[in-house]
């Protein structure tokens, strides 16, 4: 029975994937974007690690630091290359790379909505669970406006909820891979110590929590660090630039209103059954601030997709809320 409900969905859950990434490919990947050449100029600096030779209007930073998604692309690329023999012509090659990126894309969204269902089944039944992912996935469309090149972002934001599904379920030794892994990828799954804080608080001694935040934290601080001694740039330079983006964020009403919009949309309902919320729900939303606070420093909150890492409490209680408005009032 369990392997026909994971069969079922799984099918779901892949097809909705790949329906979403194919969006994403022709609205980004193979677009005005493709056209122009910027994300296979990106790309190429990433790999070469050199923003003046290929591009120099494009900023390496922070991209220089994201290399998993960019060096598994080229890497299928350069298998595939090996395959076919021979030379390809640029343009052929960069479509290679768009179909790669998309491929990856798909497959991270798959692995992101089963463990998303997986998580909230840990706090509702699975209809509700099929409904709580089915508003994750439905809100993806509207973060691909002003997206450009992050292929960092749907990995970051898939380990963070196996993160935290796994830490509901006590599985501890995941997370040590997981955050070595996504350490390569984006330097915010550092925030998935919080969110394990969060979840674990007060269901163990807390000297255990303590020591495993810590070993969690030693693994990210290592690839975090060692990759910007291998590969020394002016990281405060470019830090000072985009807390520039602060100003923007705080004072363009079109921004406030697309950020405000979207998060409402899913953020909304929990304001009203905060008070029944699980408290470890709670916790997360907290420990999450600074999260916020990250955004607004360093990114564009036009760039919705920056805040999708909050549904994790956020989505839950939504359902949470729905539920027990919808099954206490069946008539009205």
């Amino acid at each position: 029975m369990l392997e026909r409900k994971w069969f079922v969905l799984g099918m779901l859950y892949l097809l909705i994937s790949l329906s979403l990434a194919l969006f994403h490919g022709h609205l980004i990947n193979v677009g005005q974007r493709f056209e122009e050449g910027l994300r296979s100029f990106q790309h190429y600096q990433l790999i070469t690690q050199d923003a003046e030779r290929t591009f120099p209007r494009l900023q390496l930073l922070p991209y220089a630091y994201r290399i998993l998604v960019p060096y598994t692309v080229e890497g299928m690329n350069n298998v595939t290359t090996a395959i076919l023999g021979g030379d390809i012509p640029f343009r052929i090659e960069k479509v290679n790379l768009e179909n790669f990126y998309i491929l990856i894309r798909g497959l991270t969204m798959f692995a992101t909505f089963v463990g998303f269902h997986k998580l909230l089944e840990c706090y509702v039944e699975t209809p509700w669970a099929l409904g709580g992912t089915f508003f994750l996935a439905a809100i993806h469309g509207p973060t691909f406006i002003f997206y450009w090149y992050q292929p960092s972002s749907p990995l970051d934001l898939c380990l963070w909820i196996w993160a935290a599904y796994l830490t509901i379920k006590r599985k501890d030794w995941y997370l040590f891979p997981i955050m070595l892994v996504g350490a390569f990828n984006r330097e915010t799954i550092v925030f998935m110590i919080l969110v394990h804080f969060a979840l674990r608080y007060g269901n163990e001694p807390l000297k255990k929590l303590f020591f495993r935040c810590t070993i969690l934290g030693v693994i990210w601080a290592s690839v975090f660090f060692g990759m910007r001694i291998a590969l020394p740039m002016d990281n405060a330079e470019h830090a000072n630039k985009w807390v520039g983006f602060l100003n923007e964020n705080l004072s363009n009403f079109h921004w406030q209103q697309y950020a405000f919009i979207f998060v409402c949309s899913w953020a909304f309902f929990p304001i009203f059954f905060w008070k029944k919320m699980p408290p470890e729900l709670k916790r997360l939303v907290y420990t999450l601030i600074p999260y916020i606070a990250l955004i607004f420093l360093f990114g564009r909150i036009r760039e919705v997709r920056l805040f999708l890492p909050l549904c994790i409490p956020m989505i839950p209680a939504t359902m949470l809320f729905l539920k027990e408005r919808l099954e206490n009032n069946p008539k009205n």
